[in-house]
């Protein structure tokens, strides 16, 4: 017969690492993705480049998140303001010296307390990870088709 003591140490890793099994990072996946400066990419035409990747992406533009300048969320019907509860913020980078602009990318959500300082909370997780990792390669093959 198996001694108590010893069950109780092995039960215990076992379940910590069922429990890891369905863990994620804790660290907000933001990624930045640069127009190439031959692009001479305006802030106005940045921004409806990256209206019509999320577009085509099946994400709509909304206004219902402050901070970032631009919020998509996946579209589920016509009209839908942030239905699912999470969308990808949007912060335009433009740099005059180079005529090109950046666009940074994060998942996030709205925030059941927001403060005015932000009003957002990240959206952690792989499913979301996965989405912003996504839509940073489409942004940076339309940058790259502007040459």
């Amino acid at each position: 017969m198996v001694s108590l003591n010893v069950l109780r140490p092995l039960t215990t890793a076992v379940l910590g690492a069922l429990a890891c099994a369905g863990c994620y990072s804790s660290t907000e996946l933001r990624l930045q993705v640069r127009a190439p400066a031959q692009a001479q990419t305006d802030a106005h035409r940045c921004v409806r480049t990256a209206d019509r990747v999320f577009a085509d992406a099946g994400f709509e533009r909304v206004r219902t998140i402050v901070g970032p300048d631009m919020f998509y969320t996946p579209r589920t019907n016509p009209g839908a303001q942030i239905a699912l509860g999470w969308g990808i913020g949007a912060w335009l980078d433009r740099d005059p010296a180079s005529e090109s602009c950046a666009v940074t990318i994060e998942a996030i959500s709205a925030d059941p307390a927001p403060t005015h300082l932000r009003p957002f909370t990240t959206q952690r997780g792989e499913p979301f990870d996965a989405a912003v990792r996504e839509m940073a390669k489409r942004l940076e093959l339309a940058f790259e088709a502007q040459r």
